[in-house]
């Protein structure tokens, strides 16, 4: 089913792509996760990065005698700490160094009832869960439709979608245009999501979540590591060096580390529906 609202989506998608691919053109190709899963893991109370207010708005709702299949799990954020407390969760995850610092979180967290499929939402076939949930995924999603109704078909009892207000890359666009001489196209967000699901008669409910602050970095050898991963910047390049300079002007101290001086939270927002475009009798 495509949708007048998915062609919208689908266009920003292929438009935030194509500039990608020639911007990084020349960049190795390699897993672009590789050293960026630790924002991706799971977060001990009282640690250094605060607890997930997304955690805390799905653990009233997750019960131990529930099935959990986390979409897009990455190094398991919430898949880890919801397999401890309910029945089982399957983690679909693509990336090969999310599932590695997945499992090493497994068993860094003694969690024994989790279970991982490698490969893409579109090709994974996964048991039905009593909820599907599926956090900052949704973004670079081309066949949004068909992606959406298969979170709806593999819920038995509730599906749940996190997703920004505005794109989760904002706070690097600044960046991005001063180095590569261009304004960055934007991915969709909450807003065409929204839309999406209305046009498909989805009824669903939005709930704000507590606001994301600016990503900190341990140091600026991270901020520039990050920061070049992120824009796709080829190391030792005349755009590195541009870009090291541009750090050493926009990074200020704050209490968790180095931002961007311009950086602003992010509101991320959970989507949730019972399941409603499929027969019930088929969902076991």
């Amino acid at each position: 089913m495509n949708t007048a609202n998915g062609d919208i989506w689908r266009r920003m998608v292929a438009e935030e792509h194509a500039q990608s691919e020639r911007v990084m053109a020349e960049r190795p190709p390699g897993d672009f996760w590789k050293g960026l899963t630790h924002r991706f893991a799971p977060r001990r109370e009282g640690g250094a990065q605060p607890q997930d207010g997304t955690l805390d708005a799905l653990m009233p709702i997750a019960q131990p005698q529930h099935t959990v299949l986390d979409v897009g799990a990455g190094a398991g954020r919430l898949a880890i700490p919801l397999a401890q407390r309910c029945r089982s969760v399957t983690a679909v995850e693509p990336s090969e160094s999310m599932r590695e610092a997945l499992a090493a979180a497994a068993r860094e967290w003694h969690v024994s009832n989790l279970h991982v499929i490698g490969e893409r939402w579109e090709d994974a076939s996964p048991d039905p869960a009593d909820i599907v949930i599926c956090s900052h995924v949704v973004y670079t999603v081309t066949a949004i439709e068909s992606f959406v109704s298969k979170l709806d078909r593999f819920a038995n009892e509730l599906v749940a979608v996190v997703i920004f207000d505005k794109p989760a890359m904002a706070n690097f666009y600044p960046i991005w245009e001063r180095v590569h001489g261009e304004d960055r196209l934007r991915l969709p967000c909450l807003a065409e999501f929204e839309d999406v699901l209305s046009e498909m008669g989805i009824r669903f409910s939005t709930t704000p979540l507590p606001h994301w602050g600016p990503i900190p970095f341990e140091g600026r050898s991270e901020a520039l590591r990050e920061c070049a991963q992120r824009l796709f910047i080829q190391p030792h390049s005349k755009k590195a060096a541009l870009l090291e300079s541009l750090l050493d002007e926009s990074l200020v101290e704050t209490d968790v580390g180095l931002t961007l001086s311009w950086a602003q939270p992010h509101t991320p927002c959970l989507i949730s529906w019972t399941p409603q475009l499929h027969d019930q009798s088929h969902r076991s």
